[in-house]
């Protein structure tokens, strides 16, 4: 009858409003807990790896559209079974380091479960999308019940948010091809480029943050043995940066595209930016000591 359909519609929008507070509230405490974080690693560590956070609750024309493409019934029972990124946080970092340090101190939270992890930076998509995705479910506490809510989080740098951003808006072009641009292969190179940027970004951040003064003192008062642990430190971090010190008393760092990217001479003040080509072997000399380093 349609009274009977009416109190079905009104049981259906109380249902609806539940789950979807439910999955406000889960995305909520997880924003809680990236304040927190950055506010701790503020005050312990003197800096705030968070750039911003946003967060969201999916639309239900796009959660019925998933549950479709599983091949499961539009229904609010599969929505709570199947669709794990309902509530979604997005953490924007400045480094690519700070986005896995955050990843290791989620995975220290005992409270927290982690369900499933996507690593798009180092396996990006075909596109050139990269981010790092994370399904954790996070303990919710309700007048009467416990409850553990999935969210998903995805961890990327100011960069990649930039790339994702602007390319979430061309996708939705109906043209791929104008005037003989492929807009796909044009985004995929833009990532490779930012990737590039994000890297030398990153060493440079890394010796701003404190290793310019180590660089800075005298050979004599230097062992060579501490130079060499820091410049390995760098090349981890680099991914393929090859090293050339004491060329002339100054230290010349050049990177996998074999360009001199920087150096520093502690009786030099300014940065000679002429671009000097190497073979992919390159004697390296530390204070008298010298290895072959190949890429």
């Amino acid at each position: 009858s349609p009274l009977d359909d009416l109190q079905r519609l009104r049981d259906a929008e109380v249902k609806t409003r539940e789950i979807i507070q439910k999955y406000q509230a889960a995305m909520r405490e997880m924003m809680v807990r990236f304040e927190i974080l950055d506010q701790d690693l503020n005050l312990k560590k003197h800096r705030n790896p968070i750039h911003h956070l946003e967060s969201r609750i999916k639309k239900p024309a796009s959660i019925f559209e998933k549950l479709e493409r599983y091949g499961k019934e539009p229904t609010l029972e599969n929505l709570e079974r199947y669709i794990m990124d309902v509530a979604g946080v997005r953490v924007i970092c400045s480094y690519i380091h700070d986005v896995y340090n955050l990843l290791e101190l989620l995975q220290k939270q005992d409270d927290l479960e982690i369900v499933e992890i996507k690593d798009y930076i180092n396996n990006p998509k075909l596109n050139g999308y990269r981010s790092l995705h994370v399904i954790v479910r996070i303990p919710v506490y309700f007048l009467d019940k416990k409850e553990l809510i999935p969210v998903e989080v995805q961890l990327r740098t100011i960069a990649m948010d930039f790339w994702a951003s602007l390319e979430h808006d061309l996708k939705y072009k109906s043209v791929s091809e104008v005037q003989g641009i492929d807009s796909y292969d044009e985004l995929k190179d833009c990532s490779r480029i930012i990737e590039d940027v994000e890297s030398r970004m990153q060493i440079l951040a890394r010796l701003l943050r404190g290793s310019v003064s180590i660089f800075r003192k005298r050979q004599a008062d230097f062992p060579a043995c501490l130079f060499l642990a820091l410049v390995l430190e760098i090349l981890r971090e680099a991914g393929g940066l090859l090293v050339l010190a004491n060329d002339g008393g100054a230290l010349r760092l050049f990177d996998a595209h074999e360009e001199e990217v920087q150096v520093m001479d502690e009786h030099v003040s300014h940065h000679d930016h002429r671009h000097r080509r190497l073979g992919r072997e390159q004697d390296v000399q530390h204070f008298g000591y010298r290895k072959a380093v190949s890429l």
